[in-house]
């Protein structure tokens, strides 16, 4: 399973319950497959704190609340939010509406290095739980922590490895209260004490090589064939 909360969904639904689970975070993509320049990055590039969103444009990525929040904050001329990513066009029309004329920038589909380029940290919104979505993996390559529901296997990435907060999107005001207090911060200021907040983003594993996944992947599967378990707790 690629998270405890998959694994934990699944027993809890009676599926496989006798079977030999292993979590194995989904750090399988290549360091190839990344934007080297942008990999480990330490600084900000924008005058503005911006905040981004990658993803596909739906009710339950929670993207509206992520707008509605943004369009609350106590200094939205102080901030900037960019949304890549594609979606039913009658919403994207609606989502277009709700930002009115806020500074909320709808890049559409782009290759999503032009998001982690330029944003200072990443929201992701999503009122779904999600088994663990890659973006909590490529963010933290990349040197850029995380905003996140608690839902799924998000926490186990963001809380328990320190890349990013979490908030309770049922909690009214929560998400508005993360991104005023990453706001307050500032741009020079979030950069500098970035390990600080976000201590698990220096020499994050994010890639298959970093992570040696496909390594413990293999060890998992020869243990299986041969009735053993791995040496070790993947």
């Amino acid at each position: 399973s690629v998270s405890d909360a998959l694994r934990q969904r699944y027993l809890k639904n009676d599926v496989l319950p006798n079977a030999d689970w292993h979590v194995l975070l989904n750090a399988n993509r290549s360091e190839a497959l990344f934007h080297a320049p942008l990999v480990g990055r330490k600084s900000g590039v924008s005058e503005r704190f911006t905040f981004g969103y990658l993803g596909a444009l739906a009710e339950e990525k929670g993207v509206e609340d992520l707008i509605s929040g943004f369009l609350k904050l106590s200094n939205p001329e102080k901030a900037t939010l960019l949304i890549a990513g594609r979606g039913r066009e009658d919403y994207v029309q609606h989502l277009k509406s709700l930002a009115g004329n806020a500074p909320v920038q709808f890049l559409g589909f782009v290759p999503p290095e032009e998001v982690y380029r330029l944003a200072d940290v990443i929201v992701v919104p999503s009122r779904w739980h999600e088994p663990q979505s890659l973006i909590l993996m490529e963010a933290a390559t990349y040197g850029v922590p995380v905003i996140g529901t608690e839902r799924g296997g998000t926490p186990e990435i963001l809380r328990d490895l320190g890349t990013g907060w979490c908030y309770d999107p049922d909690r009214e005001g929560d998400l508005l209260r993360v991104l005023e207090k990453a706001l307050a911060i500032g741009v020079d200021r979030w950069w500098i004490e970035r390990d600080t907040h976000f201590p698990g983003i220096e020499g994050f594993k994010g890639t298959s090589e970093s992570s040696q996944y496909y390594e413990k992947l293999n060890a998992i599967l020869v243990a299986a064939h041969s009735g053993r378990r791995p040496a070790s707790d993947l």
